[in-house]
C-alpha cells in the first residue's frame, strides 16, 4: 500500500507538471502557429471549415474532420492525423497546402510535443499569464534578449 502512495506521490506532480508544461507551449507556441497556418480556413469563426475540420478549439479538434476522427489524439502524436498533415507525409493531407506556407521542423516539433503532453488548451487568462510571464524576462526560452526603457516617459 505505502508502495502505491510512493508511486502516486512521484506521478501525480509529474503529470502536473507535463499538464502545465503543455499549456505553456500551447500559450507560446501553438496557439499563434494555429492562427497563423491554419484558422484562416479552418475555422467556423471565420466562416470556412474546409474538409468539415475546425481546428479554433481543442473540443473541434478532438471532433475531427470530414476523412478522420483522430486530427487530434492527446498524448499519440503517431495518431493524431495532424502530425501526418503538418509533416507531409501523405499528399492527399499536405498543410499548409502551399510550399512556402510548411512548418519548420521546429514548429512541428512544438506540436508533436504539445500532443505528447496531452494537447491542453488553456483558457485565455492562463495564456495571458504565460505570455506575460515570458515577456517580462529578459531573456526569453528562445534566446531573445528583451530590453525596455521600464516604462513610458513623459
Amino acid at each position: 500500500m505505502k508502495l502505491r502512495a510512493g508511486i502516486l506521490a512521484v506521478l501525480l506532480p509529474l503529470s502536473l507538471w507535463g499538464q502545465k508544461e503543455g499549456e505553456r507551449l500551447f500559450a507560446l507556441k501553438i496557439n499563434s502557429l494555429l492562427e497563423s497556418k491554419c484558422i484562416v480556413c479552418h475555422s467556423a469563426k471565420e466562416g470556412k471549415t474546409k474538409g468539415d475540420l475546425d481546428l479554433s478549439t481543442r473540443e473541434d479538434m478532438l471532433l475531427g474532420g470530414e476523412t478522420s476522427d483522430k486530427v487530434l489524439v492527446p498524448g499519440d502524436p503517431d495518431e493524431s492525423l495532424i502530425m501526418t498533415a503538418i509533416e507531409w507525409k501523405d499528399e492527399d493531407y499536405e498543410m499548409p497546402p502551399k510550399e512556402n506556407d510548411r512548418l519548420s521542423p521546429e514548429q512541428v516539433g512544438w506540436i508533436r510535443k504539445w500532443i505528447k503532453l496531452g494537447a491542453p488548451w488553456p483558457d485565455q487568462a492562463t495564456r495571458k499569464k504565460y505570455l506575460d510571464e515570458e515577456r517580462a524576462k529578459p531573456l526569453t526560452d528562445d534566446g531573445i534578449l528583451v530590453k525596455t526603457s521600464g516604462g513610458l516617459s513623459e
